[in-house]
């Protein structure tokens, strides 16, 4: 699915539950993590994404809810909330805790995601910029061709 110009920058109130899903999925975010979030397992998941199901409004609204925080946190970058995904903090919850709790409290998730924005940010920063690894080729053809030994 393309994503949509007017979903990235705009509200995303116009849009439903496998748009949401889709984008989240398209952004880095496991279908398992998805799945834990919506409270459903992973072939509710898969069938809303091929359009095979219909969920209740509260899927929707709860989906809703978190992909309008997760987004704000990220820019879009949900890859970086699964891997800061069971980080605990000082309170010792984490925020898969929180993101998949029965009842969703906005604030404690807003902090939590405050308190892991360096973690976030640098995350996001090494999916986007990938540091080359050097031991692949470093772009001269005579050390590429001689081998490594690993002296572990």
């Amino acid at each position: 699915m393309s994503k949509d110009s007017s979903f990235q920058s705009g509200s995303s109130l116009s849009f439903g539950l496998v748009e949401i899903v889709s984008v989240m999925r398209d952004s880095g975010l496991p279908v398992r993590a998805i799945s834990e979030i919506a409270r459903v397992d992973r072939n509710m998941v898969y069938a809303w994404l091929d359009g095979d199901a219909v969920s209740p409004e509260r899927h929707q609204d709860r989906m809703l809810t978190l992909f309008a925080l997760l987004r704000e946190a990220t820019d879009g970058h949900l890859r970086s909330i699964y891997r800061v995904w069971n980080a605990k903090g000082d309170d010792g919850i984490t925020l898969r805790g929180l993101l998949t709790a029965e009842s969703l409290d906005t604030v404690a998730i807003q902090t939590k995601l405050a308190g892991l924005a360096c973690s976030i940010d640098r995350y996001t920063r090494m999916d986007l910029n990938p540091v080359p690894n050097p031991s692949v080729s470093d772009g001269n053809p005579a050390l590429d061709a001689l081998p490594v030994a690993d002296l572990l």
